[in-house]
C-alpha cells in the first residue's frame, strides 16, 4: 500500500537514480591529463555513455513500477530485489568508467568526488531497506494466515 515504509523507500530510490539525469549531479571531478576517450571534460556523469544511462533508467522505473505491486508482495519483493542489483551493475559500471578514464590518463590526477557520486549507493541502501521491510510484511501477513487457520 502506499502508506507503507517500503513505498517511501522504493520511492526515494527511484527518484535519487532519476536525479542523475540532471546534469549538475556528476560522479567525480577530474583534475589533471584527462586525455582518456571517457572522461575528456573531466567529470564522469550519466551523459559520458550509454552503459551508465541504461541501467540508471532501469533501476529507476524498476523502483517505481515496484511501489504498485503491493497486492502480490512476491512479486513486489522479486522487482525490488531485481532493481537493487541493477543499481549495483551501475556502480559497479561506473567504478569501471573511471578506473578506465584515470589508467588512460597516466593515474596522475585530482579527484574530487560530486554529489552524483551517492546517489547510486543511496538508491542501492532503499532498494535494500525496502526489500527488507517488503520481507517483513510478507511475513507478518503469513503469521496472521497461519494463526486463522
Amino acid at each position: 500500500m502506499v502508506q507503507r515504509i517500503q513505498t517511501i523507500f522504493l520511492l526515494l530510490a527511484g527518484a535519487v537514480l532519476f536525479a542523475l539525469f540532471v546534469p549538475v549531479f556528476s560522479f567525480v571531478k577530474i583534475e589533471g591529463d584527462t586525455s582518456g576517450k571517457a572522461l575528456q571534460d573531466g567529470v564522469l556523469s550519466l551523459a559520458d555513455s550509454a552503459a551508465l544511462q541504461l541501467p540508471a533508467a532501469l533501476a529507476g522505473v524498476l523502483f517505481i513500477l515496484t511501489i504498485f505491486l503491493f497486492k502480490n508482495r512476491k512479486q513486489q519483493l522479486r522487482l525490488a530485489q531485481s532493481a537493487t542489483l541493477v543499481c549495483a551493475a551501475l556502480i559497479a559500471i561506473a567504478a569501471y568508467i573511471f578506473y578506465v578514464g584515470t589508467k588512460e590518463s597516466g593515474g596522475y590526477v585530482h579527484v574530487s568526488p560530486q554529489i552524483g557520486g551517492f546517489f547510486p549507493v543511496l538508491s542501492f541502501i532503499f532498494g535494500l531497506l525496502a526489500a527488507r521491510f517488503i520481507r517483513k510484511d510478507e511475513k507478518l501477513v503469513r503469521s496472521s494466515y497461519d494463526r486463522l487457520r
